[in-house]
């Protein structure tokens, strides 16, 4: 976490004293971040970090210096956008947080609808969720690509979560959890056991329509997590942990 940030690294650090000294350096990381940010627009002067370089030439003559810069804590002018988008999504269709006055708490028979929503959202934000299109455009080889052109844009490995344009499930994942987060959805992000792919995971205390306790609106600290949010076949589906479902789903990612 950085201030209201949060970073999520594609390499996966198994000591977290390792990933906190890379944030600390004012240098590019080798291996590449995500930052999830929605209060800042323009990068600030203090995470600016410029430097000078000197191209050779053919003859070992030094040709004009360049100077390059890149930023550690990106700005982010299109995730305010994409959040916008969904609450306005959200209020269309009757689903508004309205336990404002008490963010503790939620109405649970909203979960599902409002994880369903979100998770459009994610999908036609990294290249659509048309049936049959995710296998060409958002394989790891056409998403690894795309991050590589941004890295080349940014001069840095870190990069700002909505310049994504093509993601495949782990950068959809880490989009699902920023938007969640924003609209009051409890929602983890967790990482596989082999750090390669990342899934999200919600309570929800129903079967179907039928609420399994006498309450509607509960405190979030008493929801356990049990289900995971498909982002990539069928963008908004929930399938419960453990389940043969969500097995199948986890094995083709």
């Amino acid at each position: 976490m950085i201030g209201k940030d949060f970073v999520v690294s594609k390499k996966h650090y198994k000591c977290f004293t390792t990933f906190r000294n890379v944030m600390k350096d004012d240098v590019s990381p080798l291996h590449s971040l995500i930052i999830t940010n929605f209060d800042h627009a323009v990068c600030e002067s203090f995470t600016t970090v410029q430097f000078q370089t000197e191209v050779i030439g053919d003859g070992g003559e030094t040709i004009l210096p360049e100077k390059w810069r890149y930023c550690h804590r990106p700005a982010d002018d299109n995730l305010p956008r994409i959040l916008t988008k969904l609450k306005r999504l959200l209020e269309v269709r009757g689903l508004t947080r309205i336990e404002e006055d008490n963010p503790n708490l939620i109405d649970i028979t909203k979960i599902a609808d409002r994880a369903k929503v979100v998770a459009e959202v994610v999908a036609n934000e990294m290249c659509g969720n048309t049936p049959g299109q995710q296998s060409d455009i958002c394989s790891e080889e056409f998403v690894l690509n795309h991050l590589n052109h941004l890295k080349y844009q940014l001069h840095c490995n870190v990069i700002p979560l909505g310049m994504i344009k093509f993601g495949g499930p782990f950068e959809r994942a880490v989009l699902f959890k920023g938007l969640a987060d924003q609209i009051g959805l409890p929602c983890s992000l967790v990482r596989s056991v082999d750090g390669r792919v990342l899934f999200n995971e919600i309570p929800l205390p129903i079967v179907g329509k039928r609420v399994q306790c006498s309450m509607s609106v509960l405190p979030t600290k008493l929801l356990s997590l049990t289900h995971i949010v498909d982002l990539m076949e069928t963008p908004g589906e929930l399938y419960p942990i453990e389940s043969r479902k969500a097995f199948q789903y986890l094995q083709l990612l």
